[in-house]
């Protein structure tokens, strides 16, 4: 596998996970970071920090992400 085919996926991942924010599936979206987590997705830290992932600032889960991104 190309890294630009892994980078590609990688950005639908996010992509999906941020339409299950709007869908309020928060454990959902989680799941799918922490698989881009798993991945050692190299966009991930600023990826977590954008604007569509603000409704999962205060959802437990995703703050243990943010905690092994070191962004806590």
């Amino acid at each position: 596998m190309s890294s630009g085919s892994f980078t590609s996926r990688s950005a639908s991942i996010s992509r999906a996970a941020a339409i299950y924010v709007r869908l309020d599936q928060k454990a959902e979206a989680v799941e799918l970071l922490e698989r881009l987590y798993e991945r050692r997705y190299e966009q991930l830290a600023t990826v977590v920090q954008r604007q569509e992932f603000t409704p999962l600032r205060d959802y437990p889960p995703f703050l243990r992400l943010l905690e092994k991104l070191n962004l806590r």
